[in-house]
């Protein structure tokens, strides 16, 4: 396959497959759309997914579970199967700005080695491409934003492939709640790059759902607060199950039967 600049990676339980559909709504032929689902069913996907504009749609199980969830198990899967240079991280009810993949290959191009992150909105309390961060203060005469502080999470961007490869993704211990990993993602990527991340305020996407989760006490929270001092101090590699390294090669063979 030709050089592709993005891979699209989604994590998904695929229960309520309609949503996909915001996916492609806005697409590109510079990108792959990647998504993993702990529900796989071929013929679901087959009925609720097509191709636009994108240069494909790769469609795959995830392997294991290992604690409650599979979401972070989900993204490292869907990365061991990308092959763009950069990684976009998305949900699986997102739809993207009609502008996106103009204003990230700007992006890209401005802020290279370091993180991007952009604006998202949700329904029904939010419209789309509407700028809140700068109407709630967070800098309103400024539309690009230094993040340093990893509390403002990574949960929807963009990021070098090979940088997350290096870091083995993201740390599937998180997934013994629905909260912790897009703060630790992010911890880990400042403290490797050295650089704080990028906020593009017009890099948008818009979620056609969004379910809160709220516990008095997560467990994956406390887990980062265990290991917030560690990483400080360099440790900025995922002890998973699977090293994304050593496996991608092999899920690289057996890609061509998962795209639809």
């Amino acid at each position: 396959m030709a050089k592709l600049k993005y891979s699209i990676i989604v994590s998904t339980h695929g229960k309520n497959p309609e949503i996909w559909r915001a996916l492609l709504i806005t697409s590109s032929s510079d990108a792959e759309l990647i998504i993993a689902d702990s529900n796989y069913d071929r013929i679901k996907a087959n009925k609720f997914l097509y191709k636009c504009e994108y240069k494909q749609i790769v469609y795959v199980p995830i392997p294991y579970k290992l604690y409650g969830r599979d979401f972070a198990a989900g993204l490292n899967t869907a990365l061991l199967y990308a092959e763009g240079e950069y990684i976009i991280r998305a949900d699986d009810y997102l739809e993207f700005h009609p502008r996106f993949f103009e204003i990230a290959d700007d992006d890209v191009k401005s802020f290279n080695n370091q993180i991007i992150i952009g604006q998202k909105a949700h329904a029904p309390d939010e419209i789309p491409w509407r700028d809140y961060f700068s109407e709630q203060g967070l800098e309103p005469n400024n539309r690009f934003v230094n993040i340093i502080d990893p509390r403002f999470t990574f949960s929807f961007g963009i990021v070098k492939r090979s940088t997350l490869e290096d870091i083995n993704g993201w740390d599937e211990r998180y997934d013994m709640s629905p909260v912790g990993e897009d703060i630790d993602i992010l911890h880990r990527l400042l403290i490797y790059t050295g650089k704080p991340a990028i906020l593009d305020k017009k890099l948008m996407g818009y979620g056609w759902r969004h379910n809160r989760f709220r516990f008095e006490i997560p467990c994956a929270v406390l887990l980062y607060y265990l290991e917030a001092p560690e990483i400080e101090r360099g440790r900025v590699k995922a002890f998973n199950k699977r090293d994304i390294k050593i496996e991608k090669s092999r899920t690289l063979k057996e890609k061509e039967k998962f795209i639809l």
